[in-house]
């Protein structure tokens, strides 16, 4: 079973960036021409969205207003298709992001999916 969990770097660089732009300073100092060029979208916005994009993105703007790096797991299925999921929802690659939506509150995929695709 190929399990594989990837954590983003940049994500954690990015989140640091808008952090430190975030903490600011004394208005009246010099002006600063820094721009945060980061677009980091609600995570509650995330369905919808290309799984490739979701996951190229790295993180998402949690409910606090704090950023969330998103951490995945991802299986090839017998099928060939790539299965990917975090605990802000999951998709296949090349498909659009779904959230989680089991009954049993778990955050993964529906049984049939995992079933399909054990690695």
């Amino acid at each position: 079973m190929r399990v594989v969990v990837v954590v983003l770097l940049a994500a954690v660089v990015a989140a640091a960036g808008v952090v430190a732009v975030m903490s600011g300073g004394d208005d009246s100092a010099t002006s600063s021409s820094a721009d945060p060029t980061v677009d980091v979208v609600a995570c509650d916005a995330l369905p919808g969205r290309p799984v490739d994009e979701v996951l190229e993105g790295g993180s998402c703007l949690g409910d606090d207003g704090r950023i969330v790096v998103l951490v995945w797991t991802e299986r090839t299925c017998s099928d060939g298709r790539v299965v990917v999921w975090a605990d802000q929802g999951w998709g296949f690659r090349a498909d659009v992001w779904q959230p989680h939506g089991r009954p049993d509150g778990q955050l993964v995929p529906p049984d049939d999916v995992l079933a399909a695709c054990q690695g």
